[in-house]
């Protein structure tokens, strides 16, 4: 098998999920061929020396239980179902994707993608949505973020005193180039860590128009666009149940800033991080064997609660700058905050 590098992704096919069935014997006529049984063995290798597990495994069951599954196979992707559901039983943020679906993510990631918006709110209040993005393209990832920055200068520039950062409807994708969009509003430094399940952990930050995991920069503004200053305003967080992966990096990232509080509803609670395997037929194994802390050191792995739960679920979910629930209550605190209060 082969590694293709580290993703943070949302798990996009549905597994089948509950208690490990009690084991029996395959009901096959014919045992299965070697090939597919070390397939099989070759992924459970990687779950077991790697995966972060959402609950407590009996590994030897749950080989048997997934060969039980894989019926009559008698190729590997007769064997794709059954291993999805092995996965996703490990951790439901862990998933396997198929050479068609895999072709199709990487023919997206070359579409255009959407880009942050945002715009000024009464009180000097400005509001940014930030989308989801997945793309692996260079310049589509320099393009993100030079847009996030330029739109935080605008802002800037027209007198904000307050920042709301939208992320009710990003679900997750290249998180780096999200970090370098938002930069100024993050500050420069450390904003978290991944811990791997050895044991091993990295920081994750921003400065000077860069993020980095550990010693690698993933994200940068290209040549000839000069980051935005760090702002130190005080900023409000949204947050929903879309809110998935990658866009609760974010959140997580906020957590510990001077003036900084999260609105809305429970995130997702993939606050994991993906690595990408692919495997000798072409499948690719994407496992969460990461799981995500914030800068005072506090790991997360579940659903992130906000520090101000508030707004109906349907405002949480269309997520729009004029909600009077949501967007409201963070714009009404961002206003009592120093540096807006002598503007209001």
């Amino acid at each position: 098998m082969r590694r293709i590098g580290s993703l943070i992704l949302v798990s996009t096919l549905a597994g089948t999920l509950g208690a490990c069935a009690a084991v029996v014997r395959p009901k096959a006529a014919q045992p299965l061929p070697r090939e597919v049984v070390a397939y099989v063995d070759s992924v459970f290798v990687l779950m077991r020396e790697r995966a972060i597990a959402d609950r407590p495994v009996d590994w030897a069951a749950l080989r048997a239980e997934t060969l039980r599954r894989a019926g009559d196979a008698q190729t590997t992707a007769d064997v794709h179902r059954a291993l999805q559901w092995a996965l996703q039983y490990v951790n439901p943020h862990s998933t396997l994707l198929l050479p068609d679906r895999w072709a199709e993510l990487e023919k997206q990631w070359r579409e255009t993608p959407s880009y942050p918006t945002g715009q000024m709110l009464d009180g000097h209040i400005a509001y940014i949505a930030l989308p989801s993005f997945s793309s692996q393209v260079d310049y589509m990832v320099e393009e993100y973020a030079v847009r996030g920055q330029e739109l935080i200068r605008s802002l800037r520039d027209r007198g904000a005193c307050g920042w709301i950062l939208d992320l009710r409807r990003n679900s997750g994708g290249h998180m780096y180039a999200m970090v370098v969009a938002i930069g100024p509003l993050l500050g420069e430094g450390n904003a978290g860590f991944f811990r791997a399940g050895m044991g091993l952990i990295q920081a994750w930050g921003y400065a000077h128009g860069v993020a980095w995991l550990g010693p690698d920069t993933l994200a940068r503004l290209p040549r000839g666009h000069p980051p935005v200053a760090p702002l130190h305003a005080p900023v409000a967080v949204l947050t929903g149940k879309l809110t998935a992966s990658s866009a609760e990096g974010i959140v997580a990232g906020f957590r510990g800033v001077p003036y900084t509080l999260t609105f809305g509803g429970t995130t997702a609670g993939f606050s994991t991080g993906n690595t990408g395997y692919r495997l000798s037929d072409g499948a690719t194994v994407l496992l969460t064997e990461l799981v995500l802390g914030d800068r005072l050191g506090r790991e997360y792995g579940k659903p992130i609660r906000p520090d101000r739960p508030v707004g109906a679920t349907l405002w949480n979910l269309f997520a729009d700058p004029t909600d009077p629930f949501t967007t409201a209550a963070a714009a009404d605190w961002l206003r009592h905050m120093p540096g807006c209060r002598k503007k209001r």
